[in-house]
This record gives C-alpha cells, structure tokens and sequence, in this order.
C-alpha cells in the first residue's frame, strides 16, 4: 500500500497544475491531431497552416477549399467527442458523429 501511495504523490507532483498550462496542452493536442487525422486524408496543409485555421476560422490562400473544411469538420467532430467523454453518466445510446455534426449518414 505505501508503493501505491508514494506513486499516487509521485503522479500528482507531476500534473499541470495551471490551467493556463492544461489550456495550452488541449490547443496542442488539438492541432496535432487535427493535422495528423486530416493529413491521413491527403489534406495538403501544414501544421502551421492547421492551427491558423482552427484559431482563426481564415482559409489558407492558394489551398483548396476542401482542406479548410476538412479541418473545421475535424475540429467540430473533437468537440462533439470532448463533449459527450465529460457529460456526467453512463451514455444511454451510442451517438453517430454525423448527426452531431448536422450531417446526414
């Protein structure tokens, strides 16, 4: 039991503690994965150009369109995902990401 105790300090000495660090950690996460799922799609944006878009909604000149809304769809899909991951409860029925989004499957 002291092993688990020392580990549980040893966790918890290491959690962000800020929340304009935890802030800064989900922005990351969210670029990163936003490029790297959109990149899988042939998204021809760069990392840089990613998080432009998601800070600013602004399209990318010289990109196609689709790219853009690639990673405003993306992005929109990972909010609907945080949303249902944090309400309280078990989830009652599973929940197709299209009808989230407004889509129809």
């Amino acid at each position: 039991m002291e092993r688990i105790v020392a580990k549980k300090a040893e966790l918890d000495a290491r959690r962000l503690s800020s929340p304009d660090a935890l802030h800064a950690l989900e922005r990351w996460l969210d670029v990163e994965l936003t490029y790297t799922s959109t990149a899988l799609a042939e998204n021809t944006l760069t990392r840089s150009e990613t998080a432009m878009v998601l800070e600013t909604g602004v399209a990318v000149g010289g990109k196609p369109a689709r790219d853009h809304l690639d990673v405003l769809n993306h992005a929109q899909a990972l909010a609907a995902v945080k949303e249902l991951a944090t309400r309280p409860g078990p989830s009652q029925s599973p929940v197709s990401l299209d009808r989230v989004s407004g889509e129809r499957e």
